[in-house]
């Protein structure tokens, strides 16, 4: 019999954070949880476009062997600095951005002279701690647009300036992805899954864009592959009610001791042991009443006499009848 290959039917996302979000997608076809996952994940840190500081530049500095005097920071740090500045660019051309600054203080992202086309995701990041108040920072950096991790030794050298130092760029806008997946029921197997991905990004774009944008890009390719092939061989799942079962509470049973007219010394101790109707009473021996906790001889002795009387009333009331 052909199994069906239906698509999922809830996507809930959920925000774990400024930058991060957990997505959940459920119920995939048995084996398509860690597929999609896997994917996607490839994608998202390796595909999508972003932006980064590529190149720098530092007045008096001619390499990154060289000492700025009146900085605290030497020339590799302040290059490690630049390159953690998170940026979004809407233009396909390299664009500068500048920085200068005089005087004692901390230096940060936000000092940056920045155009429309440039933004600085985290304004708050340290560049630099001018320690003299006679020294100047006077820095141009370049932002480009790219995907994945591009390494400075890849870019030509004959392109920049001299003086100008080239950065390794990390242009992907997720940082992390993780994901795991879960057996779902649907029906009556137990073999469905549930993918639960967790994508933080570095503020460019929301971890909703960053999914939309990789499987975009994977359906780009899959419809390549696809060829003439209009067919659909997946569909959506047949809504069904769903009835969910819930299990009825157990009645307690009614409260009938007092038929026997026991004294409240005695129905008190059968209630204790959970005795509380006559049934319960009449099933009991001899040797099971005076077992219980509390009885006396003379107790023991009416609950016996109170059950053999019960049951003569009931087989006289059946005699009656009959």
């Amino acid at each position: 019999m052909l199994q069906e290959i239906y698509l999922p039917e809830e996507i809930d996302i959920k925000e774990d954070g400024e930058f991060t979000a957990t997505i959940t997608i459920k119920p995939y076809h048995p084996g398509y949880g860690p597929t999609v996952g896997n994917a996607l994940r490839r994608v998202l840190l390796s595909s999508l476009p972003g932006a980064a500081v590529t190149q720098m530049k530092l007045e008096g500095v001619d390499h990154e062997f060289s000492a700025l005097e009146g900085v605290q920071e030497d020339i590799v740090t302040l290059m490690l600095n630049v390159k953690g500045i998170r940026v979004a660019s809407t233009s396909k051309d390299p664009i500068e951005i500048r920085l200068k600054k005089q005087g004692k203080g901390k230096v940060t992202a936000k000092d940056f002279d920045v155009p429309p086309e440039v933004t600085i995701i985290n304004s708050d990041h340290l560049i630099a701690t001018i320690t003299d108040d006679k020294a100047t920072l006077d820095l141009m950096c370049v932002v480009e647009q790219g995907r994945g991790y591009v390494p400075s030794d890849t870019q030509d050298p004959k392109a920049r300036a001299i003086g100008t130092i080239a950065l390794d760029a990390v242009f992907t806008p997720v940082e992390r992805v993780s994901f795991t997946v879960e057996n779902v029921r649907v029906g009556q197997a137990t073999d469905y899954h549930s993918l639960k991905m967790t994508i933080t990004t570095n503020g460019s774009i929301s971890p909703r864009e960053a999914i939309e944008q990789a499987a975009s890009i994977l359906r780009d390719h899959f419809t390549q592959l696809a060829g003439s092939f209009d067919g659909m061989l997946t569909g959506n799942r047949p809504h069904e009610e769903i009835i969910e079962e819930t299990a009825e509470e157990p009645k307690s049973p009614e409260n009938t001791l007092n038929l026997l007219q026991l004294p409240s010394r005695v129905h008190n101790a059968l209630e204790r042991v959970g005795i509380t109707t006559v049934e319960q009473v009449m099933e009991l021996s001899d040797e099971q009443i005076s077992d219980i906790p509390g009885l006396g001889a003379k107790a023991v002795q009416d609950v016996a006499g109170a059950r053999d009387d019960f049951k003569k009333r009931l087989e006289d009331g059946k005699e009656a009848k009959e």
